[in-house]
């Protein structure tokens, strides 16, 4: 099943704003999440703004980096998404 443009815009809004929350959450600024994940500032910023797609993997490495479990963040996204 594809997914409607509306479904698929809901669901990157969440991924951004349970990224953004975790990271609040753990208390630590955004060059802090890029130190450890070897990234610069600007692509964490990216990320939490929507100006950067990320990939499944990407996903695991903030729940590492935020110090959670991959299923931890992916709640927090579906939650983000029926909001």
């Amino acid at each position: 099943m594809i997914l409607e443009m509306a479904d698929r815009a809901r669901l990157e809004q969440g991924i951004r704003m349970a990224l953004w929350a975790s990271r609040h959450d753990a208390d630590i600024t955004q060059q802090q999440l890029a130190e450890k994940l070897g990234w610069s500032r600007n692509q964490v910023a990216n990320v939490e703004s929507g100006r950067r797609q990320i990939q499944v993997i990407d996903l695991l490495l903030f729940a590492k980096a935020l110090n959670v479990s991959p299923m931890t963040l992916l709640n927090r996204i579906l939650h983000w998404c029926t909001r």
